[in-house]
């Protein structure tokens, strides 16, 4: 996935938090108070715009990561309390916990790539100094 992609995700995760906020959360509602949602919902805004900070300067990758990171945890909450619920007999989130199971994927693939990304630099860096040293 592009970059773009990236910024998209985290702009819709953004967006989609404070909408969640104002208009509820109905799975997470069946198990907390609805200040709880809203603030999780807020806290999800929150990590994804600590992660398009961190993707969009680079010094601030550990920011990235934890907001990813963040994000997936998110995520899995969500989609426990949906299978939760579809264990009850509400077959209705199926679709929904797709959804949110595609979105942590998401995540998830932007932290393999940024930690990967982390290594090379840090191997790089090492056999650069290296060199300069055997060349001395």
């Amino acid at each position: 996935m592009s970059r773009l992609t990236y910024v998209l995700y985290d702009i819709a995760l953004i967006i989609g938090g404070l909408v969640a906020a104002y208009l509820g959360v109905p799975a997470l509602s069946e198990f907390y108070e609805p200040g709880i949602t809203a603030l999780g919902s807020i806290a999800l805004s929150i990590f994804a715009l600590a992660a398009l900070l961190g993707l969009l300067i680079k010094k601030l990758w550990w920011l990235e990561i934890a907001g990813k990171s963040a994000i997936v945890g998110w995520f899995v909450i969500y989609i426990l309390a949906l299978f939760t619920l579809a264990a009850g007999g509400d077959d209705a989130r199926g679709f929904v916990v797709v959804l949110g199971f595609i979105a942590a994927l998401i995540a998830r693939d932007r932290l393999a790539k940024v930690s990967a990304d982390r290594r090379k630099r840090k191997r790089i860096k090492r056999m650069t100094e290296e060199m300069r040293e055997a060349a001395r």
